[in-house]
């Protein structure tokens, strides 16, 4: 009896002897692990570094297009931009360029992300009020904020051939008159405002066009148009607004609103459509007049003209 007491008990002691060995040794492999892959894994402080583009990737042609067209503008160029992490997976470039007033960072974008084209143009402003305006080459307007002059980015595929926009080519044959309007001369422009009246020039509006956006969405339409027109409109005044109705080049133009009215006071509206008047002639790259008027809820309408411009869409043509 005392000898099976004392076999039992010696077995309890060394089988929890062992399970408090294994259980330290765990404990111990984790740290180490833990550490070794701390000492081996490096994430880059800086995602880029000042450097030249070729050294990373061969430099795209939208890269090249995009940084050619800024110095034709005589934008002011604050130096190229690499990525710093040593991977095939990451091969981009950022060339940085502002504007004489100093009111607007341009940053383009261009190589390589893993192994993906990377083609990408921000415009960024600071309002007077601290906010910050952000446009990105699905293509849009960029406004000072000390002078009210407005700089756009957009893709044009016409053949103009001077010294300002050569004919280069981007697509799969040569840029000639003779493709003129199709993706063989498609490439991206920026056109800056150097006078007349500020785009936040004027009296305080009772509505404000926040966000446009005309594409064409399809080359391939046996020359018809397939557009996609979005527009967002803010409530800036104390009245309700009781209807919309818009006009582009003095035809009428018919948006669906994606919400109902009233619209009030401080209130945003979205409206979007995908046909344009019979008898608009366009091309990309044309400016088109869009005319808004308001109805507002004392009976009193306002009207107000801004400009689209009729862009390829996303993907399209770069």
């Amino acid at each position: 009896m005392c000898f099976q007491f004392m076999k039992d008990l010696l077995i309890f002691i060394a089988a929890h002897y062992w399970f408090w060995i294994l259980l330290g040794a765990f404990f111990i492999f984790c740290f180490v692990s833990l550490f070794l892959v701390s000492c081996w894994e490096k994430h880059p402080i800086r995602q880029y570094q000042p450097g030249a583009p070729e050294d990373v990737s061969p430099p795209s042609g939208y890269f090249q297009a995009m940084n050619e067209s800024a110095t034709r503008h005589n934008l002011q160029h604050c130096g190229n931009y690499v990525q710093t992490r040593s991977s095939s997976l990451y091969q981009c470039s950022l060339s940085l360029w502002l504007k004489a007033d100093q009111g607007t960072l341009i940053i383009v974008g261009g190589g390589k992300l893993a192994k993906i084209d990377y083609k990408r143009t921000l415009f960024i402003s600071v309002t007077e009020d601290g906010k910050e305006i952000v446009t990105m080459d699905d293509f849009g307007v960029a406004v000072s904020p000390t002078t009210g002059l407005a700089a756009i980015i957009y893709t044009s595929d016409q053949y103009v051939n001077t010294a300002a926009e050569p004919a280069n080519s981007h697509g799969s044959a040569p840029c000639t008159s003779t493709v003129s309007n199709s993706v063989d001369c498609s490439h991206s422009d920026i056109a800056v405002q150097t006078g007349g009246s500020g785009v936040t020039q004027g009296h305080r509006h009772h509505f404000e066009v926040e966000d446009e956006d005309f594409e064409e969405t399809d080359l391939t339409n046996d020359g018809n148009h397939s557009p996609d027109f979005n527009m967002q409109l803010a409530n800036t005044g104390g009245l309700a607004i009781t209807s919309l109705s818009a006009e582009i080049s003095g035809l009428p133009l018919a948006f669906t609103w994606k919400s109902p009215f009233p619209l009030q006071p401080g209130q945003t509206i979205t409206g979007a459509t995908a046909s344009v008047p019979v008898g608009l002639v366009l091309a990309v790259g044309d400016i088109c007049p869009v005319r808004i008027t308001a109805t507002l809820s004392d009976g009193t309408t306002e009207t107000q003209t801004t400009y689209a411009i009729y862009t390829l869409g996303a993907g399209l043509g770069l």
